[in-house]
């Protein structure tokens, strides 16, 4: 969250007096003044993006996992798309339900 370069920085730490730590809701605290409450707030936003960031990483190794296995069942197929008509029934009309989807 820190909005400091990493040259800037000792070795060993993330602290830098005019660093900014974001504790969210437009509420950002120079790094120097923040307090242990504040020191909280940003561990616990940063465990939050972490697990989102897992949750998004799982679904592409799941994904992955899947096609790939898909490719070793079909290897007469190169490429995705063919892969996902195939396999996994895919047609243009899920892009276009998707389309529609959208705001």
């Amino acid at each position: 969250m820190s909005t400091a370069t990493p040259a800037r920085r000792p070795a060993g730490t993330l602290f830098h007096p005019t660093d900014i730590v974001k504790l969210g809701n437009g509420i950002w605290v120079w790094m120097a003044r923040a307090t242990d409450s504040d020191l909280l707030e940003w561990k616990r936003l940063s465990r939050r993006n972490r697990a989102h960031v897992d949750n998004a990483d799982n679904e592409v190794q799941d994904y992955t996992d899947e096609r790939l296995d898909a490719f070793r069942t079909h290897q007469d197929v190169l490429y995705l798309l063919d892969l996902e008509r195939v396999a996994f029934g895919w047609s243009e009309e899920h892009t276009a339900q998707a389309k529609g989807r959208q705001p």
